[in-house]
């Protein structure tokens, strides 16, 4: 019996001993130390994206009290190799940035991947509009409209007064393509805006 009581008391301790020093996610104190650098690093780049990251590997949520509002979609799509692709749309509303440049400054500043895009919400605008920066990079008809299906997903849960159609996108999303392909105006035609003004001249 005592000896019982022994290893009862030495498997308790085991058990025990260290109750509080257990880092989150299994992280050691370095790696967490590195996420809290990385996401200060990130705040002071105004990048959201990073941020978001970083808090979501700590296992926490994100603090959206800074002068801006982040959204995150997953989307795939199979490319023309008939591979499986995956992808994050992030949309951004900076609706207290000082101008539309600041705005595009920042959006260019977010860390995201190749498959990534960022689509800042204007719909606060006089006109209102999405614009998705780099669209160029989507060239597959498949990867443009899972990128369409998620604008209009948010449109619907957040109800904007942006009003555009998926097939006006689309045809508008072609025209910027070619013209960037073409080298022709690269420096508009590497961003899509899809603006209500624009509706009736796509569809």
């Amino acid at each position: 019996m005592k000896f019982f009581c022994v290893f009862l008391s030495a498997l308790m301790l085991l058990c025990f001993s260290g109750c509080g020093k257990e880092e989150p996610m299994g992280l050691s104190q370095g790696e967490i130390d590195a996420l809290n650098s990385a996401y200060l690093e990130a705040y002071e780049k105004g990048d959201y994206v990073g941020m978001n990251k970083a808090k979501h590997a700590l296992g926490e949520e994100f603090d959206f009290s800074h002068d801006g509002i982040l959204f995150e979609y997953n989307y795939s799509y199979t490319d023309e190799e008939k591979k499986a692709q995956t992808g994050v749309v992030y949309l951004l509303n900076l609706n207290n940035a000082a101008s539309r440049k600041e705005c595009e400054q920042i959006a260019d500043r977010q860390s995201i991947e190749e498959n990534d895009f960022i689509v800042m919400d204007y719909s606060f605008f006089n006109n209102p509009c999405f614009q998705v920066r780099n669209s160029y990079k989507a060239q597959s008809s498949e990867q443009i409209s899972a990128i369409l299906d998620i604008l209009i997903e948010y449109d619907n849960a957040h109800n904007t007064p942006w009003e555009r159609t998926k097939e006006s996108m689309d045809a508008e999303w072609f025209i910027h393509n070619l013209s960037y392909e073409a080298e022709f105006e690269t420096e508009r035609a590497m961003h899509v805006d899809f603006d209500n003004k624009d509706e009736e001249r796509y569809k």
